[in-house]
C-alpha cells in the first residue's frame, strides 16, 4: 500500500499540475531571463565536506556581517530554528522567482571570500573535475553581486538553512522535518540540498527543444 498523502505532498502535486503548460524560464529574480550569461565552450581537463566549509565561512563573520547574512522572508525575520519546509528552488519550481537576500560577496573580506569559494567548490566539485572548473570560472565572473544568506543556529547541534545565489548559480542547503522520518521539527538527520544554474530541476530540456523545433517546422 502506498503511504497516505500528507498536506505537504498534496501541495507539491497541486503546484506541479499546471507546470507542463508553462513556458520554461528557470529560477529568476523578476520573471525575466537574463540573456548572454552562459556560452558554449570547450572544457580543459576534493574539497572539504559541506559542514566544515560552511562552519568556516560563518565563523569568519563579525556580528554586523552575520546580522546582514541572516535575512528577511517577506516582513518576518527568520531566525532560530524557524526554517523553511524545504529548499526554495525544489521540485516543480522551475519558474520560481527568488530575490537576492543576505550579504554580498563584495562586502566580505578576502579571507571570507576565499571561504565562500571553498563552499561553492564543495557543491560544484561533485561533478567531473574538468567540468567543475568550467563552472567555477562562470561563477567567478559574477562574484561581485553574489549573495550569501543564512537561517537558523550556528552551533554543532543546531539546524539551519543557507544559500549562495547569483544568476549563474544557486546553491541551497536545508535541514528538513518529517515526511520520511517521524519528526515534526527540522533534524540534522534529514537534509535537502540543490545546485541549479539556475535552470532546471530534472526538466527534459532536450525533449522541449525538439517539440518546439518540430512545431516551428510545421
Amino acid at each position: 500500500m502506498p503511504p497516505e498523502s500528507t498536506d505537504f505532498i498534496t501541495r507539491m502535486l497541486e503546484r506541479a499540475t499546471p507546470l507542463p503548460a508553462e513556458g520554461f524560464k528557470g529560477v529568476t529574480t523578476d520573471g525575466n531571463i537574463v540573456p548572454g550569461l552562459l556560452s558554449l565552450a570547450k572544457t580543459g581537463a576534493s574539497t572539504e565536506r559541506i559542514k566544515i566549509a560552511v562552519d568556516a565561512f560563518l565563523g569568519s563573520l563579525v556580528p554586523e556581517q552575520r546580522s546582514t547574512c541572516e535575512f528577511r522572508l517577506g516582513s518576518k525575520v527568520i531566525l532560530g530554528t524557524d526554517l523553511p519546509p524545504d529548499v526554495f528552488a525544489s521540485a516543480y519550481r522551475n519558474n520560481f522567482e527568488m530575490k537576492y537576500e543576505g550579504i554580498k560577496f563584495d562586502d566580505l573580506s578576502s579571507s571570507q571570500q576565499a571561504l565562500t569559494m571553498d563552499l561553492a567548490r564543495t557543491y560544484i566539485g561533485r561533478i567531473r573535475p574538468e567540468y567543475a572548473e568550467v563552472k567555477m570560472e562562470e561563477v567567478k565572473k559574477h562574484l561581485k553581486d553574489t549573495h550569501i544568506a543564512w537561517i537558523g543556529g550556528t552551533t554543532d547541534d543546531d539546524v539551519f538553512y543557507y544559500r549562495v545565489h547569483r544568476h549563474v548559480v544557486l546553491i541551497e542547503f536545508d535541514h528538513n522535518r518529517g515526511i520520511p522520518f517521524d519528526n515534526d521539527k527540522p533534524s540534522q538527520n534529514h537534509v535537502h540540498s540543490v545546485v541549479r544554474t539556475p535552470n532546471d530541476y530534472g526538466k527534459d530540456l532536450l525533449r522541449q527543444h525538439r517539440e518546439q523545433a518540430t512545431q516551428a517546422d510545421r
